[in-house]
């Protein structure tokens, strides 16, 4: 009975336990990184857009809307970050999955990186100076797109914004996510 008492209580370990398995899975994450994202083309993510600058990831389908031809609206299509840079929105995203605690870390990994890959696009804004916190980006990317960006990184932090919805020029919620 001791020893269950020095292990912490139920919540503390199964929140250890949680901790322990997104580590892992960052940590499966950081090779897949390591392997295939070293190749990332130096004209995409330049050091300052995420330091001193802004990057919006879209969901693929979201950002269909989002016109890049119809004169200048400041943002343009950039690639995938650099290593550095994804696996700080990897470690963000991660809150998001409900990765099922009988998958196996490798195949959890895998999932994510394909998911992001596969399914987010990324702009970059030509001028981020006028971003000093998230609400001015957020009041940027509504002016021409319905859906807000799924994660944000502003001067070097990632933020998840996948839980905001879209808003009118007044701010009332008028689109959710599911």
């Amino acid at each position: 009975m001791g020893q269950a008492k020095n292990r912490g209580s139920l919540e503390e370990r199964v929140k250890n336990a949680k901790k322990f398995r997104k580590e892992a899975i960052l940590s499966e994450l950081k090779k897949i990184v390591e392997g295939h994202y070293q190749h990332v083309p130096d004209q995409f993510s330049h050091r300052q857009n995420y330091l001193d600058g802004c990057v919006i990831a879209m969901d693929i389908k979201e950002a269909m809307d989002i016109v890049l031809d119809d004169g200048d609206i400041g943002i343009i299509e950039d690639g995938c970050p650099k290593p550095e840079y994804i696996l700080g929105l990897f470690e963000v995203a991660l809150d998001n999955y409900g990765l099922d605690d009988n998958e196996n870390i490798q195949e959890c990994a895998a999932w994510v990186d394909e998911d992001i890959s596969m399914n987010t696009t990324f702009f970059r804004f030509k001028d981020a100076s006028e971003f000093n916190q998230l609400e001015d980006v957020l009041k940027a990317v509504n002016k021409f797109s319905f859906w807000l960006p799924t994660y944000i990184m502003l001067n070097g932090t990632w933020y998840d914004t996948y839980e905001i919805g879209a808003v009118d020029e007044n701010g009332n919620t008028i689109g959710s996510r599911f």
